[in-house]
């Protein structure tokens, strides 16, 4: 990861990466590695479990703080959704799926 993003653990193996400033094929590129680097470490390779990695991936941006909470909370969401649908769409093998691109300040906003 780079200095700007941010890293944060949601919760048992739960785990969030605020990438700033990346662009939606940026965070595919890697979640990718991400997931390729960890099913390749020999410490989280065990005998009797396998170790697979869901990803869920949601991408927005705005140009204002206003509203900013908002649009965080949104994407959270999205991504969260978004790793659930990986989970089941295969617990024997990893996988990465991509909420909907479309989260803006606009969107949002204009909820408020």
């Amino acid at each position: 990861f780079r200095a700007e993003d941010v890293l944060v653990r949601q919760g048992g193996d739960e785990f969030m990466a605020y990438l700033v400033n990346a662009t939606r094929d940026g965070a595919i590129t890697r979640a990718k590695k991400l997931g390729a680097l960890m099913l390749a470490d020999d410490r989280l390779q065990f005998d009797d479990v396998r170790v697979t990695v869901s990803i869920g991936i949601s991408h927005g941006r705005f140009a204002t703080k206003r509203g900013g909470l908002q649009i965080v909370e949104t994407l959270e969401q999205l991504a969260d959704t978004a790793m659930y649908a990986a989970k089941e769409e295969s617990r024997q093998a990893s996988s990465i799926t991509i909420a909907p691109d479309a989260v803006s300040s606009d969107t949002v906003l204009g909820n408020l």
